[in-house]
């Protein structure tokens, strides 16, 4: 193979790569998140801001950890926190970087990250009845 060609080969394999680096800064830096509850209609809380009765639907941060709250007159109110991992593209990216480091500089960006579900369901228990009291209502 002659020198010009090496060049022209190797030139181009440096180009794919460059083009194809870090794929997880292509991935948004949000995603959507729906939490429901066992009990429908309860007041749910996202990250500490109201989001309505359930199911609500929120845009929320890929690599944060989400916390979520549901409450309803008569039950115990609950919260579920969910992590957040490596995204299968952040994942590839890392692999990327152990063979070249271009495809690394995706792992520094939100979309490398996921968070581990995009629906909760938050399960609501009632509150023990008292001699007065009356189970509440669904």
């Amino acid at each position: 193979m002659n020198l010009r060609r090496k060049v022209k080969t190797h030139g181009f394999a440096a180009a794919a790569m460059l083009l194809f680096a870090g794929c997880s800064a292509l991935q948004g830096t949000t995603m959507r998140v729906t939490v429901d509850s066992t009990v429908p209609g309860a007041r749910i809380t996202i990250n500490g801001a109201p989001a309505g009765p359930a199911p609500a639907t929120a845009t929320v941060a890929r690599n944060k950890p989400l916390t979520v709250m549901a409450q309803k007159e008569g039950y115990e109110a609950a919260v579920v926190k969910v992590p957040y991992r490596l995204s299968n593209t952040g994942f590839a990216d890392a692999v990327g970087a152990a063979l070249c480091l271009c495809p690394g500089v995706g792992l520094l960006t939100p979309g490398a990250w996921t968070l581990e579900s995009d629906y909760v369901l938050i399960p609501l228990v009632p509150l023990p009845l008292t001699g007065s009291d009356e189970a509440p209502a669904p």
